[in-house]
């Protein structure tokens, strides 16, 4: 099993710190393959994510709509068969469908307040 969590960046917060620990855990079971994909390279996670010797894949994203660097997202992202999202950024959410037919999971950690305007939006391009 190849399961790919999906953050923006390794700073420090709630879904960070619970990307960390999933995947230590999981880092620790036979025939679970992870690794965590960023768009951004940097933060405290990001730095205790890859000390766990886990597969780190970069975006290296300016900003969310950096397009051009899909096909570069797609092709990173293919070998992996399960997609955990942990926030929506539509340009890898995209990048994910664009990779084929794998399983995508998405785990809000938000409450169920009511969002703003942009994050309503990512979560219905999500599906949620």
């Amino acid at each position: 099993m190849k399961i790919l969590h999906f953050l923006w960046s390794g700073a420090i917060g709630g879904a960070e710190r619970a990307v960390y620990q999933l995947v230590r855990e999981q880092m620790g079971h036979p025939g679970c393959r992870v690794g965590v994909m960023f768009g951004q390279a940097h933060g405290f996670y990001f730095d205790r994510i890859r000390d766990l010797g886990c597969p780190i894949l970069c975006a290296n994203l300016g900003n969310g709509r950096d397009v051009f660097k899909l096909r570069a997202i797609v092709h990173q992202i293919g070998p992996y068969e399960i997609h955990h999202f942990h926030n929506i950024e539509p340009l890898q959410f995209i990048a994910s469908v664009l990779s084929g037919d794998k399983v995508r999971v998405y785990t809000e950690r938000g409450g169920n307040d009511v969002w703003p305007v942009r994050k309503r939006m990512r979560h219905k391009l999500g599906g949620i």
